[in-house]
């Protein structure tokens, strides 16, 4: 099993390749672009997924190799970073033969309430 992060980009609010890897290298990730958006990162917590630029949609999910199947903390916070409260954002797992969504909504209501639960357990 496999954690898994959508992200839709309204027109408005377009993301490059450029700044959505620049985000990970100042925090110590090598992630690198295989062939045609497919990326992945081996360095620290392994993650891997598509960057589709001309649709405005990311797909990152763990690595296989993956200890726990969990995304890195450093994925949350550059969906925390993102200034498109109205992306579309679907979380889930891969379980294997086909992605189970647990949450889908806009960026802004996840930012939101990602924030104010990160507030409730200090």
């Amino acid at each position: 099993m496999s954690e898994v992060v959508a992200l839709a980009f309204t027109k408005d609010n377009p993301l490059t390749w450029e700044q959505f890897s620049a985000f990970f290298v100042e925090r110590g990730y090598e992630v690198e672009d295989e062939d045609n958006g497919l990326f992945s990162s081996t360095t620290k917590e392994p993650f891997k997924g598509v960057f589709y630029t001309e649709a405005g949609y990311v797909l990152i999910e763990t690595q296989k190799n993956s200890e726990e199947g969990l995304l890195p903390d450093e994925i949350f916070d550059f969906l925390l970073s993102i200034d498109d409260s109205n992306a579309l954002i679907s979380i889930g797992d891969d379980e294997g033969y086909g992605v189970e969504i647990h949450t889908e909504m806009n960026l802004g209501k996840f930012q939101k309430d990602f924030r104010k639960a990160q507030e409730e357990q200090e």
